[in-house]
């Protein structure tokens, strides 16, 4: 049985478990039916092969034998037999133990010591290894499962824990690790999830939204905090922010936020460099108690690309391996050019009023005559004379060529007639003017014709002015892949903490009603609580319309962005938009590299964009084009594809290896002009910002999933307070047994026996 059991298919746990195989019929009319009619059919078959001459009466029994079992295999396969498996299998809970391998985890255990000191993580692989015996005695209950992680999972034999030499990760995802585990058990129950972790959660699900998910699947964890007797002293930069895009003559500001612990008392002086060049300087005296932020200026001389490095000297008191939070780096592009912005809305909204504001502030926009943006609002253009109403527009395509950027908020069709929607969409497609639709209830984008919707990165639904969230459940804004790698998305200079800053973001009651992306475009962000039949709804996406760009933002709150943070967002979302759709005059027709973003974690991935350009200003129309990477070690080609929508626009995404300032140079040759940008990777630089142990967090991940906080030393009790048994499971499995490569083998066999033996005997 076993054997005929594995050659239809059938092994596994199937047959190690199995109680009973049962014959059934699907179609148990046609077998009896067939049987009735079995003893004529094989009377006839005796008769007709009786008047064969030809052979022996033996070689003629074993045709009748033949004919007569090809018939009742035939009957047999019609019936449709198959197999009732009934087993007995034990399920034995789900027991998961989390190991944290990450940077932070490098850390020694006694900074203090002048020899080598133990990591975090070898002493909790030691731990492990201690308690072997325990984990032995765990398999024989639970299903035991064993991880390493830091932005993904690991598989760890049990044998290998206190061998195991996974090259550290450079970021902490403990909520996406529990989810993970929690999400690969499915319908199993959970006996507990180990975590054992030094407690810093630098990217994915927040360690709250990861308690209450396992509490939820009644997963309960107990966090082990790897601890240290030995209270660190040290001064770390937390936070560095800035405009990223600013104009020459503006000051530069540099916001810093310090954090210390040890160190109450010692005064520290702030640098902010550039190169070797000393920008500014701020005295603090540390304090523990909260964040310290202050404010680093400087003016903006010259024109280009600058990493400024933002440094505290490091203290006696400092160890060793915390010297690398005391720098940090921020990026300022300066220009020496003001971009021409043009502003029309309907009626004057909050996102109206803020935006007003931030543009009037920002010393690099102005308008047609240098003077602030130049703002119309359709309630005062409507009160105007007729002639007053046609001068405040632009009316020509050259007109309108004199803008960078030209910002629509919720405007109507009465201000915004056929006649100006046909000569803005050719001074966006044509002449390359910067176009950015900002969506609302009243008109925009739903009231306008297919031509205007056309030319926008998304795809509406139709007879929908807009989608309403339900008052006690609004919308979360939730950034897309594309998102982190945009310039315009760059809330903070920081993966990590830009995508924090994304998800902190309040909620929002209405969106556009956008059925999906348009082909080409990129999707920055998404209302992922709104599904349809292509999927989650695009909340903001851009795309190439021609020469121009286009961005499309579907919520007309933006200005709630300001909540606990001020203008910090909402002015520096606007003012990257703005320029990252701008017409790029100073440009002219010469090759070009952008990356997105200009600083990433080592493993981060980023995108590059290369405009080709020939030595006539005509885009290259090859289908890739190839630039190289150079970085303090290596040097690579990364071969980028065309854009099909936008001639001599190349892309492609990479991920530095090693940490640096690294370039990317474009050299054509043939008379072309090179082009070159310059990308700076670090090393899992929020690993070190809190390098403290942080029982606090695992506590509460513990306390909140219906866990307990443990110490290494106690790892030995965590069978007494684990919960749920073996228990057996009935299972009932049907098999078919005529379609198998074994009945098609037999009947085969039979069937060519019988020709052979005809042709043998001299039958046709």
């Amino acid at each position: 049985m076993t054997w005929f059991l594995q050659s239809i298919g059938i092994e596994g746990e199937v047959l190690e478990h199995l109680d009973q195989a049962q014959l059934a019929f699907q179609r148990p009319v046609v077998l009896w039916f067939g049987v009735l009619l079995l003893i004529p059919v094989a009377y006839l078959i005796w008769r007709r092969q009786q008047n064969l001459d030809t052979p022996s009466p033996r070689f003629r029994l074993i045709l009748n034998i033949a004919r007569v079992f090809v018939t009742v295999v035939i009957l047999l396969i019609l019936s449709g037999p198959y197999l009732r498996l009934d087993m007995t299998v034990q399920r034995k809970p789900v027991l998961a133990i989390l190991l944290d391998n990450t940077q932070s985890m490098q850390l020694p255990i006694d900074p203090t010591t002048t020899t080598h000191s133990q990591t975090r993580f070898a002493r909790a692989q030691e731990a492990l290894a201690d308690g072997l015996e325990t984990l032995e005695e765990l398999a024989e209950d639970y299903a035991l499962r064993v991880f390493e992680f830091s932005d993904g999972l690991q598989p760890l034999a049990i044998d290998d824990i206190a061998s195991a030499e996974t090259k550290p990760g450079n970021s902490s995802f403990i909520g996406e690790a529990i989810q993970q585990v929690v999400d690969d058990a499915a319908a199993e129950s959970i006996a507990g999830v180990v975590l054992i972790s030094d407690g810093q959660n630098t990217g994915g699900p927040s360690v709250s939204e990861a308690a209450h998910f396992a509490a939820a699947a009644d997963a309960a964890v107990f966090a082990i905090p790897v601890d240290s007797n030995y209270s660190l002293g040290d001064v770390s930069i937390v936070d560095v922010d800035t405009s990223a895009l600013v104009t020459v003559g503006d000051t530069v500001r540099v916001n810093v936020a310090v954090e210390s612990t040890e160190l109450d008392g010692e005064s520290i002086t702030v640098e902010l460099k550039d190169g070797e060049r000393l920008l500014d300087t701020e005295q603090v005296v540390l304090d523990s108690t909260h964040p310290q932020r202050i404010e680093l200026t400087f003016e903006a001389e010259k024109v280009g690309a600058s990493y400024l490095d933002v440094n505290i000297p490091v203290l006696a008191a400092e160890p060793r391996e915390l010297h690398a939070n005391n720098v940090d780096t921020a990026f300022v592009r300066i220009t020496d050019e003001k971009l021409r912005v043009l502003v029309l809305d309907g009626h004057p909204r909050w996102d109206f009023r803020f935006l007003k504001n931030a543009l009037n502030r920002d010393g690099g926009l102005a308008g047609r005559d240098d003077n602030p943006p130049d703002v119309i609002v359709e309630t005062e253009w409507k009160r105007w004379s007729e002639q007053r109403q046609h001068d405040a527009l632009p009316q020509t395509v050259e007109e309108l060529s004199e803008y960078h950027v030209i910002v629509l908020g919720d405007v109507s069709p009465d201000l915004f007639d056929s006649s100006f929607r046909e000569t803005l969409i050719e001074a966006v497609r044509e002449k390359g003017v910067g176009l950015i639709v900002a969506a609302g209830p009243n008109a925009m984008p739903h009231r306008f014709d297919p031509d205007f919707r056309s030319i926008l990165p998304v795809r509406m639904q139709s007879g929908k002015s807009g989608v309403e969230a339900a008052a006690y459940e609004p919308f979360k804004i939730e950034l897309a892949g594309d998102g982190m790698l945009h310039d315009g998305m760059r809330l903070r200079d920081d993966d990590v903490q830009n995508r924090e800053a994304w998800d902190e973001l309040p909620e929002f009651f209405w969106c556009s009603a956008v059925q999906r992306p348009a082909a080409g475009a990129t999707v920055l962000a998404w209302n992922s609580a709104v599904e349809g039949r292509f999927g989650k709804m695009p909340l903001m996406a851009w795309h190439h319309a021609g020469e121009g760009k286009v961005i499309f933002v579907g919520t007309d709150a933006t200005w709630r962005w300001r909540l606990n943070v001020a203008d910090r967002y909402f002015y520096k979302f606007w003012g990257q938009s703005i320029r990252f759709v701008a017409r790029a005059d100073q440009l002219g027709k010469k090759s070009w590299i952008a990356v997105h973003p200009v600083q990433v974690g080592v493993g981060e991935e980023a995108e590059i964009e290369l405009w080709a350009f020939d030595e006539e200003g005509s885009p290259l129309a090859e289908r890739t084009q190839r630039i190289t990477f150079v970085g303090a070690d290596t040097t690579e080609p990364i071969k980028l594809s065309v854009d099909p929508e936008t001639p001599g626009r190349y892309t492609a995404k990479f991920t530095p290896s090693e940490a640096g300032t690294h370039r990317l140079l474009y050299q054509p040759g043939n008379g072309t002009e090179s082009a070159q940008a310059t990308i700076q990777a670090r090393l899992a630089p929020d690993e070190y910002r809190h390098p403290h142990v942080d029982r606090a967090t695992l506590e509460l991940l513990a306390s909140t999933s219906g866990g307990e906080l443990l110490e290494l030393v106690e790892f030995s009790t965590l069978p007494a307070k684990l919960s749920g048994e073996p228990h057996h499971e009935q299972i009932h499995r049907e098999v078919t047994i005529w379609d198998n490569w074994l009945i098609l083998l037999v009947l085969t066999s039979v069937y060519v026996t019988d020709i052979g033996m005809r042709r043998l005997t001299g039958l046709s």
